[in-house]
């Protein structure tokens, strides 16, 4: 039963993080959706689909999960609220800004090494603002996840950024309190007016 319980809690912090997972165990209201505070990292591969393309199934495995392993050894212990892997996109949600723009550049730095050997690079974007948390699902299927336009506009300065550059918004400057010197003007997907955002490099 011990061994059972110990597996079961493993793959719930597989699904959770062990955050999240502790929260739960001690109060499962925190669940329940919320409107919070948070500060939401993306980062992916730049020309990943054309490297898959020439790639078995079994190489392309290889490369991802090397590639979240040097993501989470960046954050040294210290993990985010969650990481939320899809394909070659990294989501990372940090309780503050000023931890997220203190992270974000070091697994930056972490992918553009391991990314190098086979001629791939990866940019990031950082934002802070509100966010609904909490379980979201049918009845078959839950899972704990962010959705609101904070992590939408993340995603879209993730996609705005350069080759190893990491864009961060100039709300989440504010709120981490970097000093920075212009902002870059970004014209997003989706969105109707332009977001600024300081430029920070691996």
């Amino acid at each position: 039963m011990r061994a059972l319980t110990e597996r079961l809690r493993r793959y719930s912090e597989w699904s959770l993080g062990r955050g999240i997972l502790n929260r739960a165990i001690a109060d499962e209201s925190t669940l329940a959706l919320q409107r919070l505070e948070r500060a939401i990292l993306f980062m992916d591969i730049r020309g990943f689909t054309a490297w898959a393309e020439r790639q078995s199934p079994e190489v392309v495995v290889g490369l991802l999960n090397a590639y979240y392993r040097v993501a989470e050894q960046a954050l040294g212990g210290e993990p985010p609220i969650k990481l939320k892997y899809t394909a070659d996109e990294v989501m990372a949600v940090f309780a503050d800004a000023a931890t997220a723009a203190k992270f974000g550049p070091l697994m930056l730095a972490a992918a553009l090494r391991l990314l190098s050997a086979d001629n791939l690079t990866a940019g990031a974007g950082l934002h802070h603002g509100q966010v609904v948390e909490g379980i979201l699902g049918g009845e078959g299927a839950k899972a704990y996840d962010f959705i609101g336009d904070t992590v939408n506009t993340a995603q879209r300065l993730c996609d705005a950024a350069g080759p190893g550059e990491m864009l961060v918004s100039r709300a989440a400057c504010r709120a981490a309190g970097l000093a920075t010197g212009e902002f870059r003007e970004i014209s997003a997907k989706g969105k109707r007016e332009p977001i600024y955002a300081a430029l920070m490099t691996a």
